[in-house]
C-alpha cells in the first residue's frame, strides 16, 4: 500500500527540493520520490504550488500555549521559534529555495503568518498597527532566518539568541515612540 499521505508527499518533496533545489522539480520527480503514481500525488495536490501552500500552512500550527503572566515579546518569541523547529527538519530544502528566489506563494505565506502574529500573541491594535506591526515582525524575521540558516547547535541556541536580541530591541524602539503613537 503506498502512503499518499500530505506529510509524506511533502517530506519527499522537501528531501529531492534540498537535493536539487525547487524550481527544477517536476511532479513526476516528486511523485517518484514519493514512491507513489504521478495520478496519485495530483490527486491530493494539483500541482507544486499547492504542495507549497500546504508545506507552510503546516509551520503555523499555533500550539504554544500562554499564560496570562506572559507579555506579548515572551509570547512573540514563542510563536516564531515554534516555526522555526517546526521548519528544522526542511531546513536545507528551504535554504536552497532562498538561494534559488523563494517561489511567490513562500513568500506570501510568510507574510500572511507575519500579519496574524500579533494578534495570536495578544498585541493590542489600533488604525495603521497591524501593517507596522506586520513590517518590524518581517525586518526582524529576516534578521533571524541566515542565523538559522546556519545555526549548528542542537537547541537553535544562536537562533534563540538572535530572536530575543531582535525583539528586545524593537520593544525598546516601541516604547520610545509611545509618546508619539495617536490615541486611539
Amino acid at each position: 500500500m503506498t502512503d499518499t499521505t500530505p506529510h509524506h508527499i511533502i517530506g519527499a518533496a522537501m528531501r529531492l527540493c534540498a537535493e536539487r533545489g525547487w524550481r527544477s522539480l517536476r511532479m513526476a520527480d516528486i511523485a517518484e520520490s514519493a514512491e507513489i503514481d504521478e495520478a496519485e500525488l495530483r490527486a491530493v495536490f494539483t500541482d507544486k504550488t499547492a504542495l507549497l501552500r500546504r508545506f507552510y500552512d503546516s509551520l503555523e500550527t499555533n500550539d504554544s500555549e500562554f499564560t496570562p503572566e506572559d507579555s506579548v515579546r515572551d509570547r512573540l518569541f514563542a510563536l516564531m521559534m515554534e516555526r522555526l523547529d517546526l521548519a528544522t527538519p526542511y531546513r536545507e530544502a528551504i535554504i536552497k529555495m532562498h538561494h534559488e528566489g523563494m517561489p511567490k506563494v513562500a513568500l506570501c505565506r510568510t507574510k500572511t503568518w507575519l500579519g496574524k502574529l500579533p494578534k495570536a500573541a495578544g498585541a493590542t491594535e489600533g488604525v495603521g498597527l497591524k501593517t507596522l506591526h506586520t513590517m518590524a515582525l518581517g525586518a526582524i524575521w529576516l534578521m533571524v532566518i541566515p542565523v538559522w540558516f546556519e545555526d549548528d547547535t542542537p537547541d537553535l541556541a544562536r537562533t534563540m539568541a538572535t530572536l530575543d536580541q531582535q525583539l528586545s530591541n524593537a520593544e525598546s524602539l516601541w516604547q520610545m515612540l509611545q509618546p508619539y503613537m495617536p490615541k486611539m
